[in-house]
């Protein structure tokens, strides 16, 4: 049941301010918040991106510390 009200309201919405980004847009300036799809969209890229934020850092600093202990080595 709850399946099909969510997909009666993306509808609905679809239908009153329009599909994709445009659309999406015009009910942000509307209503102040984003089409139900897209906030399904936007939790998944934003888990995405965390994810890629978070291998990106830990890859620099183990870049960091291997150049630390290189250049104690050609210190010491």
């Amino acid at each position: 049941m709850c399946e099909r009200w969510q997909a009666r309201v993306m509808e609905a919405e679809r239908a009153e301010y329009g599909a994709g980004f445009l659309g999406a847009v015009f009910q942000l300036m509307a209503e102040r918040r984003l089409p139900t799809h897209a906030s399904r969209q936007i939790v998944r890229v934003g888990k995405g991106a965390a994810i890629v934020a978070a291998t990106t850092v830990a890859t620099m600093t183990l870049l960091a510390v291997l150049a630390f202990v290189a250049l104690l080595v050609l210190i010491f």
